[in-house]
């Protein structure tokens, strides 16, 4: 990620976080059948883990990482509500 997109996600990590959370739809709706049983998931750039906590709550063992502290800050936060 370059520094300017990195600098916006740093710097509006709270607003795009609520704006993720309020969407529903989208890839995590095929987890449940694309993932059958148990898997090991590697989410890569979870932003504020909203797909992270679908895979936690499916019972995956899922582990996020994203390139913005600030938003693996909000993943934190979205893991624990």
């Amino acid at each position: 990620m370059d520094q300017r997109t990195l600098g916006y996600y740093a710097a509006n990590s709270a607003a795009i976080a609520r704006r993720y959370r309020a969407i529903r739809g989208g890839v995590s709706e095929h987890f449940a059948e694309a993932l059958r049983g148990f898997a090991r998931v590697l989410d890569v750039g979870c932003g504020a883990g909203r797909d992270l906590v679908r895979l936690l709550e499916q019972g995956h063992d899922a582990v996020g990482t994203d390139a913005c502290r600030e938003m693996l800050e909000e993943a934190a936060q979205t893991c624990r509500a």
